[in-house]
């Protein structure tokens, strides 16, 4: 390779990480409207202890019945903040830097992944994430994360996911984990 395709290929790779500056320096504020914009999308703040309380109160008067619907909501907005990215023109390549930008500077905990596109799989871990932080459970409780997790990988890889949550901060373990994969990729890899 030469010196000036290899310039011309870190200047790009510059720019790019460029796009990624943080949340808060790409927020944009209309006082005469009371609005946040990031990206050209409207936001609002929310305290987490706010959130975890949101969920433990529809937990708490619908019992396990809440799970589901926490899981859907979030997998709608998951789908809506990938749909927003790829129309941006994001490569589903760079979506895992997006979702490590979104959630370690959105506040929601410190994430890293590993994705194997061959098994169709990712698994998803965050330390210190927020609806597990100052809460104590026996069982797996970040039903909105990991909805919102599927929502984006199938958003960006048009085909129906599961995902579900295999580690809990809340229940003890060091962080939380998230394992998403397509339904029908183990009798894909079978055949």
């Amino acid at each position: 390779m030469s010196l000036r395709i290899a310039t011309k290929l870190n200047d790009k790779r510059e720019d790019r990480k460029s796009c990624f500056c943080s949340l808060i320096e790409q927020a944009e504020y209309d006082k005469s409207r009371a609005e946040i914009r990031i990206v050209g999308v409207d936001w609002i703040l929310i305290r987490s202890s706010t959130f975890r309380a949101m969920i433990h109160a529809t937990e708490k008067m619908l019992g396990s019945a809440a799970e589901p619907i926490w899981w859907e909501i979030a997998k709608h907005a998951g789908a809506e903040f990938a749909k927003e990215l790829l129309k941006a023109g994001t490569a589903p390549e760079e979506f895992p830097t997006w979702l490590e930008m979104f959630f370690t500077q959105g506040g929601w905990g410190v994430i890293t992944s590993k994705i194997d596109l061959t098994k169709k799989e990712a698994i998803i871990r965050i330390e210190n994430c927020a609806t597990a932080r100052e809460t104590k459970s026996n069982k797996p409780i970040c039903h909105f994360v990991s909805g919102f997790i599927s929502g984006v990988a199938e958003a960006v890889s048009n085909e129906v996911t599961e995902g579900s949550e295999t580690k809990c901060l809340a229940r003890g373990d060091p962080f939380c984990e998230f394992r998403i994969e397509h339904p029908l990729s183990k009798e894909h890899l079978s055949i």
